[in-house]
């Protein structure tokens, strides 16, 4: 099993929002159901871009985070830097 923790903030760009969705975790059991996941949590949320955090995928087995789930829903490895991260098929 895994878990999937998505957030939101304030896009810089835009004025403020008041309706931002709290932090979420959801169990899902795969990482295209992770990415399927924070489509949704996006869509709902009337999330662009600059308002999305890169989701994290934990095994729940381990605690460790195996994924990120970026706003396009492409599962990403979890280095800290962005730049470092490699695709994943899922």
């Amino acid at each position: 099993m895994l878990t999937v923790k998505m957030s939101a903030c304030q896009n810089p760009d835009f004025p403020p929002r008041d309706d931002l969705p709290l932090p979420c975790l959801v169990k899902v059991g795969s990482l295209d159901e992770a990415a399927r996941a924070c489509r949704r949590f996006i869509e709902e949320h009337d999330l662009g871009g600059g308002n999305y955090h890169d989701a994290e995928v934990f095994d729940d087995s381990t605690s460790e985070r195996v994924a990120m789930v970026s706003y396009n829903g492409r599962l990403w490895t979890p280095e800290n830097d962005w730049r470092k991260r490699r695709p994943i098929q899922a």
